[in-house]
């Protein structure tokens, strides 16, 4: 054995936190790394492979592998809105895309040169993948809709209408707010100190969260883009997440979770 990994499905609810399980896998790629949900499908991407699971029941913690794929390095995986089609970024011959009946994988490979980062509009109906700049595409024709000229990753806001870009470097950590109608920045999110591993938009679009190694999870206005708000974590805060309400978010430090509620600004829970 080269690799373990542990993943742990967790039900987040304003009152109630639980424990659904834990499935411990063993690879000889390394470690767990990403992973996406889609229905009943996980997606764990490993550092030279990604393998599609599924529970064998509706409410079980048994797991079944569908498959297990490779095409280099595997960035990041995002499914689209319907959960129907996955994008997969490779570091080995660019951006592909898979169609799952659960057993059936067709594969269409759509770039042919080191993709970074690939992420799905809100609605599915575009698809943005970073290379050595960003590129919005037509995942039916996969006609060139736009470029954007910066590179980092990035997230959608939830209209679709802007996308946060984040830039860290040993110069400066920013985040660049450009509007996809005009193709023009318009704003910047300035005030961390160290690397941003992660941004995220509230879904009701009111607001921006970054999680830093400057052990900080921030939040910010998504109009003004002035701070809001900033969370001390233990460790550096690698991920965050907003609850479907925009009213709380959590974030990732490595060792545990930890959940806030925005407007209190009091610490919820620690996972």
């Amino acid at each position: 054995m080269t690799g373990l990994g542990a993943i742990f499905l967790i039900s987040l609810d304003t009152s109630i936190l639980k424990h659904h399980g834990c499935m411990y896998l063993q690879s000889g790629h390394g470690k767990v790394n990403k992973m996406k949900f889609s229905r009943l499908i996980i997606i764990f991407s490993l550092s030279l492979s990604f393998l599609l699971i599924k529970p064998t029941q509706a409410q079980t913690t048994s797991f079944e592998q569908v498959s297990q794929l490779g095409r280099g390095v595997i960035n990041n995986v995002d499914w689209n809105t319907n959960g129907d089609i996955l994008a997969v970024a490779s570091g080995l011959d660019g951006l592909w895309l898979y169609t799952s009946q659960f057993d059936d994988i067709i594969v269409s490979q759509v770039h042919q040169i080191e993709a970074l980062f690939v992420q799905w509009s809100p609605i599915g109906d575009k698809l943005a993948v970073l290379t050595d700049k960003i590129e919005i595409l037509n995942p039916v024709t996969f006609e060139l809709i736009q470029t954007i000229q910066d590179q980092g990753k990035f997230e959608w806001s939830p209209d679709g209408t802007k996308l946060a870009v984040y830039i860290s470097s040993d110069i400066q950590s920013i985040v660049h707010v450009w509007d996809l109608t005009t193709n023009e920045l318009i704003g910047e999110i300035i005030g961390h100190s160290s690397s941003i591993n992660s941004v995220k938009w509230s879904p009701d679009g009111s607001k921006v969260a970054t999680a830093s190694d400057d052990d900080t999870v921030k939040i910010w206005d998504s109009v003004t883009y002035q701070e809001l708000n900033s969370f001390p974590t233990v460790l550096n805060a690698v991920a965050v997440a907003w609850s479907p309400d925009s009213t709380q978010v959590a974030a990732n430090t490595g060792n545990s979770i930890t959940i806030w509620d925005i407007d209190t600004g009091f610490m919820i829970s620690i996972l």
